[in-house]
């Protein structure tokens, strides 16, 4: 699966820091996937969330391609010896929505990169993690996005995104039964299903899809658009403790938090040309957007 890698061994002038950017209690918990990624994992069917039959928007991480459960800390699940509680009141401690600055904003926490055997505040600075920069995966999506632009609905394009989604244990993508949800029968559904395949595959993996979306020219509406968490709602509650206020939060059900979108625009899609290489050569101009 690695293919190219980036070692990084602490204290030799190398450290890989990844785990303290994920957990509240152990670092700084600065990395929160949002609700557009929960949902971009399909059901155990291999149907998006909105299509599968399967899918309970009050118990959202049940019948889930296991992708999400190995990216995504949620509500309920235990690392480090510290039971995850999301809500935002006091009583959810330093795992709540907004209770500190290291806490959650959407609800969610990244799990992917954390070792539930390595413990970030006693190993320092060394976590022990790779950076992988080439995985086998991303051959095998580059193969099956390139010929499916090529030749459209190609065994081939599709043998290449299968590989990946049965090493996850989801079911493969065809072109014979409409009956089913896997079933893509133009060469945009095929597109569309690659395209999240790669979301998924290497969900929270260091800014691999930025790369992603702007190749796809579809920068600018996905980071303008306002990032979403979870949907909660604070009710009533005379048994709720006293530090919350006669509240208790009941998760999956209300209104999604908001959170504020990037400033994304055309001229963004390329970098400016440096300023350095305008000085040796005058004949050269600057990128739109950059002057």
């Amino acid at each position: 699966e690695a293919i190219l890698i980036r070692q990084f061994n602490a204290p030799d002038n190398t450290n890989y820091i990844i785990g303290w950017e994920c957990f509240p209690t152990k670092g700084w918990g600065g990395i929160n996937p949002t609700q557009s990624l929960v949902d971009a994992f399909e059901c155990i069917d291999g149907a998006p969330i909105n299509k599968s039959s399967l899918y309970d928007e009050t118990d959202p991480f049940t019948n889930r391609d296991p992708r999400l459960e190995v990216c995504v800390l949620h509500d309920g699940e235990e690392m480090y010896g510290t039971t995850i509680k999301v809500a935002p009141l006091k009583s959810s401690g330093n795992t709540g929505i907004a209770q500190h600055g290291d806490a959650t904003a959407t609800g969610y926490y990244q799990q992917k990169w954390l070792d539930p055997n390595i413990d970030p505040q006693s190993t320092g600075w060394d976590m022990g993690k790779d950076w992988h920069v080439i995985r086998f995966a991303e051959v095998l999506l580059t193969y099956a996005e390139a010929q499916n632009e090529i030749a459209g609905l190609d065994d081939s394009a599709f043998e290449a995104v299968n590989r990946v989604r049965r090493r996850a244990g989801i079911p493969e993508l065809q072109k014979n039964d409409a009956s089913k949800p896997t079933y893509c029968g133009t060469q945009d559904e095929l597109r569309q299903r690659i395209r999240n395949e790669w979301r998924v595959e290497f969900a929270l993996e260091g800014g691999k899809r930025q790369w992603d979306i702007r190749r796809w020219g579809i920068a600018k509406d996905v980071l303008n658009a306002p990032f979403l968490g979870l949907k909660y709602k604070l009710v009533d509650d005379p048994n709720a403790p006293a530090e919350d206020g006669g509240k208790k939060c009941i998760l999956y059900q209300g209104e999604n938090i908001k959170l504020t979108g990037s400033r994304y625009s055309d001229h963004n899609y390329v970098y400016p040309v440096p300023q350095s290489e305008i000085d040796l050569n005058p004949a050269l101009t600057q990128n739109a957007g950059y002057e």
